[in-house]
């Protein structure tokens, strides 16, 4: 699923896929919806700004979306090492308190 793309240079964001917003209107809830979704999933695709068509003329868009897609970039790569860790610590609760 496309979760930001770069239309009309414009940026916006998706939270299921089809309907799109515009990228200043995204709330903290808009972001919550969007990570838990790239926890939960391997078929997001993220629209890399660059100088071309996939540029963003309002510079305040520009700037919020860079720095989100940064960010979403990060979780997507570190995706595996947080769902690692996180089984790695439910497991040692479990032997720990013998939860099984």
């Amino acid at each position: 699923m496309k979760i930001l793309r770069i239309n009309n240079y414009k940026g916006e964001y998706s939270l299921d896929g089809t309907s799109y917003n515009t990228i200043v209107n995204i709330s903290k809830e808009d972001l919550k919806a969007i990570v838990d979704y790239i926890m939960e999933n391997d078929d997001v695709e993220l629209d890399q700004i660059d100088e071309g068509e996939n540029r963003i003329e309002n510079k305040a868009e520009n700037i919020i979306y860079s720095d989100l897609y940064t960010k979403l970039n990060s979780l997507i790569e570190k995706k595996q090492e947080i769902i690692d860790k996180i089984d790695s610590k439910f497991s040692n609760l479990i032997e720990k308190y013998q939860l099984d």
